[in-house]
């Protein structure tokens, strides 16, 4: 009577081998397919920025620069933190005064990448972050202000090599919550009209 028992023991022991077996040999499948999908992206961001403020468009183009460190949780998707800082000058400022805001920005963001096969790959993210305004002119004092805004962007990138690539990309980013003197003054509009 113990003999079909010690089988049956025998049977299941047999079917949980082979049910770790099967786990090991996914798991070491997904950890080989992690492994040469790279964990980090990392990058500078050069182009021009148009930021308005109070008034519509009343900031010219300007010329910004950023970075962004960003952790692979899945093949399609990063997660990570931003920077950004850009300098418009003021759109009817008088041609003989120099007046400017700048803009940095801290913030985190999530990049969906489409996993399509080739170098060339189609993006979407979104984010939230943290924005420090000060406007300069001369003659004036500075003023400075706070606000949040939320990144909305899409983009397009091209790996030339196995550690570089390039992308082009545009954003809409609508801002909240204004702060500060900045949000407070007429200042733009008292240094065009000065």
């Amino acid at each position: 009577m113990k003999y079909p028992v010690r089988k049956q023991s025998l049977v299941q022991h047999h079917r949980l081998g082979q049910s770790c077996l099967f786990l090991a040999v996914l798991t070491g499948g997904l950890l080989c397919t992690r492994a040469a999908h790279a964990l980090l992206n990392a990058g500078v961001e050069v182009g021009v920025v148009k930021r308005t403020a109070s008034a519509p468009d009343n900031l010219k183009l300007g010329f910004g620069y950023g970075a962004h460190a960003e952790l692979s949780l899945f093949p399609a998707l990063n997660v990570g933190a931003y920077f950004l800082r850009s300098t418009n000058a003021i759109q009817d400022a008088p041609s003989d005064s120099s007046a400017d805001a700048t803009f940095n920005t801290l913030g985190l963001r999530a990049r969906l990448i489409l996993p399509i096969p080739g170098d060339t790959k189609p993006y979407g993210y979104v984010g939230l972050g943290h924005n420090w305004t000060k406007y300069s002119a001369a003659g004036s004092p500075d003023i400075s202000g706070q606000s949040w805004e939320v990144p909305i962007g899409v983009g397009i990138a091209h790996k030339w090599l196995e550690l570089f690539q390039l992308s082009l990309e545009a954003a809409y980013r609508p801002s909240f919550h204004f702060t500060g003197d900045a949000c407070e003054s007429d200042w733009p509009t008292a240094v065009v009209q000065s």
